[in-house]
């Protein structure tokens, strides 16, 4: 049971209580009520402020950070180290101070690259460099140093070097807490092949019960037709998602733990001038589009049924952008976020982020003349609406909505909306204008947009 911090008015011997006591108890709340407790009186805001043990608490949640029980360094931290990493790393962010430089050599052209978990790993490109779709054999990944873990420039203990994967490769992912590497085969006839090997050794991961992942090709007289191109895959847990042009936008989704496909998505299946995907947990994604004004699309992924269909995916909120003068269009709208990590404990930090604290970075551009616009959103946000919607985290159960009833939600929408304000049904889906949920959750910055693939942000303070 969470204590309700007003309640200690009323305990006047409770600061009678041995100290480790009082602590052990306050212990069990939210840092935010951990704040509200130092507002009771100066007595409570002072035994607080003492506590090291309660203020790593505060710090933690301030920097929407967790405790990371399974870190073992090379020694055993207290709480006052902890705390003390914990400032010091917060003063180094914010002045980009950085302890140490590291120059770490990873040669070769670069075809495709990530950076998850601390591991930065990159494909390039083969002797044929002509090739099309683009293809590449060779693989590289490197641990980069920490201030625990500094890495010697020449420590090849700290370096993956594959000179043949034994494939022709279009794109990768990888999830170093799960030593996971996916690695998409091209293929001329335009069948998918999705290997999932592990990251250390290259072998079909422990954890497959199939590899490859594979789809039959689509029926085309056209040859051209069949080759994927624009195509990345994302890692999410158990979830491995597909998103590639093949004569069209198309969506593909599996647990690469039983090899089933749970989700797919043609051309005729997705939203009108579907951009980019990007995945909110294992079983929830978003889509952009840049049709009318804009959106933001979120959808749920059901589980395959018992014979093996795959049931399509459920659209369960269309979060609509803001409206545009005259001869305005979006023209593009992509987004990305810092990578999903199944075992983020499995890193060697003292505090890691919790998963559903990412921050969804996307970047828009209006016409050919107007200035560009970065848009920061949060995970938790966005879940919590698929929440408010029927979700429960990871397993969604089918909204039932009669398509003649409007649905209306006094949580979905401003205070001061007119009371006969609803969420429109379309197809049986409901839509938020923006002025219903994007003033109040969201960052809309105007900024000259380059070219940029990763755009992580850790943080957005209200």
């Amino acid at each position: 049971t969470v204590m309700n911090p007003h309640s200690f008015i009323n305990c006047p011997k409770i600061l009678s209580m041995p100290p480790e006591i009082l602590i052990h108890i306050l212990s069990y709340l939210e840092w935010f009520q951990l704040v509200s407790v130092q507002a009771v009186s100066h007595t409570f805001r002072e035994f607080v402020r003492s506590s090291v043990e309660l203020r790593y608490i505060i710090e933690l949640g301030a920097d929407k950070l967790v405790h990371n029980d399974l870190h073992d360094g090379s020694a055993a931290l207290t709480t006052q180290d902890r705390l003390n990493l914990l400032l010091d790393r917060r003063r180094r962010w914010r002045m980009l101070d950085w302890t140490n430089r590291t120059m770490i050599p990873l040669p070769g052209s670069c075809q495709a690259y990530e950076l998850v978990g601390g591991v930065f790993a990159k494909s390039m490109r083969g002797v044929f460099e002509e090739m099309w779709p683009p293809a590449s054999r060779h693989f590289i990944a490197a641990r980069l140093p920490t201030r625990n873990h500094l890495n010697s420039d020449n420590s090849d203990s700290n370096r993956i070097i594959r000179e043949d994967l034994g494939i022709w490769t279009r794109e990768f992912a990888i999830d170093p807490t799960q030593d996971l590497l996916v690695l998409l085969e091209v293929n001329l006839i335009g069948c998918i092949k999705v290997h999932v090997r592990t990251l250390s050794t290259l072998e079909i991961h422990p954890t497959a019960t199939k590899s490859p992942l594979t789809s039959d090709p689509p029926p085309s007289d056209n040859p051209q037709e069949l080759q994927i191109s624009n195509c990345f895959l994302q890692i999410v847990g158990d979830t491995v998602g597909m998103f590639y042009w093949q004569s069209g936008h198309c969506l593909r989704v599996w647990n690469w733990h039983t090899g089933n496909m749970i989700a797919y998505q043609n051309e005729m299946d997705l939203p009108m001038g579907c951009w980019d995907l990007t995945f909110l947990s294992t079983r929830a994604y978003m889509i952009t589009c840049e049709g009318e004004v804009g959106s933001l699309d979120l959808y749920a992924i059901n589980e395959t049924s018992l014979d093996g269909t795959v049931q399509p995916p459920t659209q369960v909120l269309r979060l609509r952008l803001p409206e545009l003068r005259p001869h305005r269009h979006l023209r593009t709208i992509s987004t990305h976020s810092a990578p999903y990590l199944a075992r983020p404990e499995a890193l060697e930090n003292p505090f890691v982020q919790h998963q559903d604290d990412r921050i969804h970075v996307v970047q828009l551009r209006y016409s050919d003349l107007m200035p560009g616009y970065t848009m920061y959103v949060k995970n938790e946000y966005l879940l919590s609406l698929m929440d408010q919607m029927g979700e429960k985290r990871g397993v969604y159960h089918e909204l039932q909505v009669q398509d003649t009833t409007p649905y209306y939600s006094p949580e979905l929408v401003h205070s001061d909306a007119p009371e006969n304000r609803h969420l429109p049904l379309i197809n049986n889906y409901q839509y938020l204008a923006w002025e219903d949920w994007g003033p109040s959750n969201t960052r809309f910055l105007q900024q000259d947009l380059r070219f940029q693939w990763l755009r992580y942000a850790s943080q957005m303070v209200h």
